[in-house]
């Protein structure tokens, strides 16, 4: 093997480490995000099913008080 190739597979390798480190880092953002919109969605099903129980609430108040 000549001095150019190894160089070469040497500078293939620094930037294939480099390449998975930054791809590593990408992962790490997008499992934070993904879990935060997990999160998110979570706390507005809450809400949605909150906000509905009180639409029932004043539902049934109207129907008593048109009687």
């Amino acid at each position: 093997m000549c001095c150019r190739d190894h160089v070469r597979l040497e500078q293939e390798r620094q930037q294939n480490e480099s390449d998975i480190k930054t791809r590593g880092a990408e992962m790490v953002t997008l499992q934070r995000e993904l879990e935060t919109l997990v999160a998110t969605a979570k706390k507005l099903d809450a809400q949605r099913a909150d906000a509905k129980k009180r639409l029932d609430e004043l539902d049934n108040k109207v129907i008593i008080m048109s009687y």
